[in-house]
């Protein structure tokens, strides 16, 4: 602590002469106090500035983070986008072949060549895939809605269905430790040792040093009393004081404790997570791919099995509720590898976002 004082005016009275005599004393002080066990070296007034450091580099990493998290975000509802219209119009064709199929069988019954049970077995096909395309045609809808509010897009706009054939290889996976999402709760755990170490420190009784420094001067005008500083004190002592009990800093002590151990479990939940989530994602992602390939080796054979059916169905040699089968098993499976592609696209964007990656 610096100081000075000055005591101007100071007025004396001349008993004898009636006179009045005005004298000036002014002084400088230099006081120093310098904390010896508590805030020692002020040790707790950088503690705060030491704490806002690490809250704006937590507070840089989740803004970050929040923008990866959104960009993900954005991916994935456009992925649901594909999926949905790929599958209307998948299913839109089903429905039209089953149409066809069911006025084929129609005309057939009439003429005696075909039973009531294939009829029906055709009409049940026609409606059950109405339905489903009456619930896609609902969920696009929410899906659209969802997306209006970022972007501007028409009912008759379209994805880029290209990205379905698209074929990754995933990226090297970035060390747990160097991770966004592991370095805010290690930072956090930081500032809980800053505040442990505050909270130890606040422990310690008061033991300050203190010296003091002062020149001093008088005149009879006030220019002369500043350079007639030639009286000097020097002071050396200490002041000691101790709380007692100090119950509110043994109740913090407690507490930042306890959040140290919460966050140290933290940390490795975080850690193991982490890991876990990168070992998943690499393992579902080359099995997709494997499904995928064997989905559409599926497809590709259920065609031709469908083409051998309605050829021995015309010529009498197969009943028609196998050829109804056959087209139900080709239908799902040309849904579900459309599925199994999005997915696909999905687990890879993950990737890159739970690595990092994807900014």
């Amino acid at each position: 602590l610096y100081g000075t004082n000055s005591y101007p005016s100071i007025t004396k009275l001349n008993y004898l002469s009636n006179e009045e005599s005005t004298g000036y004393q002014n002084s400088f002080s230099l006081s120093v106090i310098q904390p010896l066990l508590k805030n020692f070296f002020g040790k707790l007034d950088r503690y705060p500035k030491k704490r806002a450091r690490l809250a704006e580099k937590i507070q840089k990493i989740y803004f970050t983070e929040d923008q990866e998290k959104k960009k993900y975000n954005a991916i994935n509802l456009y992925l649901n986008w594909l999926f949905l219209v790929r599958q209307e119009k998948i299913l839109t064709e089903i429905v039209s072949n089953n149409k066809r199929v069911l006025y084929q069988t129609n005309r057939k019954f009439k003429s005696g060549i075909a039973d009531r049970a294939d009829l029906e077995a055709a009409r049940g096909n026609v409606y059950y895939y109405e339905n489903q395309l009456i619930k896609v045609k609902y969920d696009l809808k929410e899906i659209l809605n969802e997306m209006n509010i970022f972007m501007t897009i028409n009912a008759d706009d379209e994805p880029d269905f290209s990205l379905l054939e698209k074929k990754y290889k995933l990226a090297q996976k970035n060390n747990v430790k160097n991770l966004r999402s592991y370095q805010m709760v290690h930072l956090t755990q930081k500032q809980i040792h800053l505040d442990l170490n505050a909270a130890k420190n606040k422990r310690f009784p008061n033991l300050d040093l203190i010296l003091k420094y002062q020149l001093s001067g008088s005149s009879d005008t006030f220019g002369k009393s500043y350079k007639e500083l030639g009286t000097y004190e020097a002071y050396a002592g200490f002041q000691f004081s101790l709380p007692l009990g100090n119950s509110d800093v043994k109740g913090q002590l407690k507490t930042i404790r306890a959040n140290r151990k919460k966050n140290n479990l933290e940390i490795q939940k975080t850690f193991e997570k982490i890991e876990k989530n990168q070992k998943n994602l690499s393992y579902y992602f080359e099995q997709q791919l494997k499904m995928i390939e064997k989905q559409s080796q599926y497809v590709g054979a259920l065609r031709r099995k469908l083409a051998s059916q309605n050829k021995k169905y015309r010529q009498g040699n197969l009943v028609f509720s196998e050829v109804i089968r056959t087209m139900n098993d080709l239908a799902n499976a040309r849904l579900d590898i459309t599925n199994r592609l999005v997915i696909y696209q999905q687990i890879y964007f993950q990737y890159l976002e739970l690595n990092d990656l994807l900014l």
